[in-house]
């Protein structure tokens, strides 16, 4: 074979070689392209579905601004209309009369708010209830054909997840912006910062984001958009979203309540070594040990003992610390059971506990006693509580830690935080004491009070 057929067929087979290769490439970047087009298509739907349901949120506040006089006298100003804007969602509780979900922040201290609608209808809204604890509220407008959006499952995101931040950033409506889920369970300083479960995302969310939805590819909003951390106050590209399962419960209680309704359990909590976590085989960041009980308290009646693990609360993970748990017990309502599966010396056990309401748990836990007949509710003193009051000196009584509006202390003028030191110049001690000085009162008493570095007295008729 001549040397030019050999040149010739090697030219042919690199010729062929590259040819393929060329297809080759074709073939991936048309697979690639194909793919893109279709997360693009997913993005499209997502966000074509969810605007007609995403409001843009006005309001305004009457302020009264103070000056001085060349004198330096305060005055008055004219009064001044401060608005604010954010954005929000239509949903609709199990499927009935539609509600718009926006944060707490967003309308705390509004005088006026006006809701301005995908197709460009703008209404006056009534605010039904909110949750600082949470940064949530709910409105109510009155309007037809209104389209609601979807309450996914929080629960089911995992890190990674592409999501959706949709609202009206720096007042431009219906801005649309993508990213991921970067982290679950995140806690910020400040606030009320023993219910913060925040979804952490990097979609960009700008001052007018806060109270629109962070929504999956499926269209569901899994998320309220909260707040962001930054230097400059702009998106980082760290942004937090409040999940939809805490959203969806606060939003059932104001709908049902007025308000936010939350059950007491009775324990104190603690996060859960490392160690003991591997040894039991826990994931990380899984279960809660429980650091104390409360005496006669619903988890002292099921059955819960100080060191046992929660891990799961009503069929849900408790994965992402305390203030997972706190949030699936603390929004079932007063009397709703939760039950729990806790493991103690390393076996699973089923407890069910009856919640009661906060203010009642509280008492209990401070061990406070009702004194109908005067109308107060008390606590003994002790030198930790007169210290946070700020006496230098312990005084000995009964703290007045609840007055009873239009009962007979209350008339007498008794006031929480005093301190009844005496009934009818007799010593009092104990919770115990001022309950036998009551029953031996008979149509009238002298209590004696202190209140702060003053000591007096008040009389009680009891007729």
């Amino acid at each position: 074979m001549s040397i030019q057929r050999i040149v010739s067929i090697a030219f042919l087979g690199l010729a062929v070689s590259t040819a393929q290769l060329a297809i080759a490439q074709d073939g991936a970047d048309a697979d690639d392209l194909r793919f893109a087009r279709s997360l693009s298509n997913a993005f499209n739907q997502a966000a074509e579905g969810i605007e007609p349901s995403v409001v843009h949120i006005t309001t305004e506040a009457t302020v009264q601004p103070t000056g001085r006089t060349i004198f330096g006298r305060q005055m008055r100003l004219a009064p001044q209309i401060r608005s604010g804007l954010g954005s929000g969602v239509i949903v609709s509780f199990d499927g009935g009369e539609p509600f718009i979900l926006t944060n707490h922040h967003v309308v705390d201290n509004a005088d006026k708010l006006t809701v301005r609608l995908y197709d460009g209808r703008e209404l006056e809204a009534q605010l039904l209830g909110s949750d600082p604890s949470t940064d949530i509220a709910v409105l109510r407008i009155d309007a037809s054909d209104l389209r609601t959006a979807r309450l996914g499952d929080s629960d089911e995101l995992s890190i990674g997840d592409w999501v959706l931040a949709i609202g009206s950033p720096f007042g431009l409506d219906q801005t649309v912006t993508a990213g991921i889920v970067s982290a679950k369970g995140r806690t910020l300083p400040g606030g009320d910062a023993q219910y913060h479960e925040f979804i952490q995302t990097d979609a960009s969310i700008n001052r007018g984001n806060s109270g629109g939805p962070l929504v999956t590819l499926e269209g569901e909003v899994v998320g309220i958009n909260s707040a962001i951390l930054s230097r400059t106050g702009e998106s980082a590209g760290i942004g937090f979203a409040i999940p939809a399962n805490i959203a969806r419960a606060v939003m059932e209680s104001i709908i049902d309540n007025g308000m936010v309704e939350r059950g007491w359990l009775g324990v104190g909590m603690g996060d859960l070594d490392p160690v003991v976590r591997r040894e039991l085989g826990l994931s990380p960041d899984e279960g809660v040990v429980i650091t104390s009980v409360v005496r006669g308290s619903p988890a002292e009646k099921a059955g819960i003992e100080q060191g046992d693990i929660v891990v799961l609360a009503n069929d849900r993970a408790v994965v992402g610390g305390i203030n997972r748990l706190r949030n699936l017990i603390g929004l079932n309502a007063p009397g709703e059971r939760v039950n729990l599966r806790v493991l103690r010396e390393g076996n699973a056990r089923e407890v069910s506990a009856r919640l009661i309401d906060t203010a009642t748990g509280e008492r209990l836990a401070l061990g406070v006693t009702t004194y109908e007949r005067l109308g107060v509710v008390g606590l003994a003193m002790t030198p930790e509580i007169a210290s946070e009051l700020g006496y230098r000196r312990y005084v000995r009584g009964v703290l007045v830690y609840e007055v009873t509006p239009g009962g007979l202390a209350d008339e007498a003028g008794i006031e929480p935080r005093d301190i009844i030191t005496e009934v009818d110049g007799r010593e009092v001690k104990t919770t115990e004491e001022l309950n036998e000085r009551l029953r031996e009162a008979r149509r009238t008493a002298r209590i004696g009070l202190a209140r702060g570095r003053l000591f007096g007295y008040v009389d009680i008729d009891f007729d």
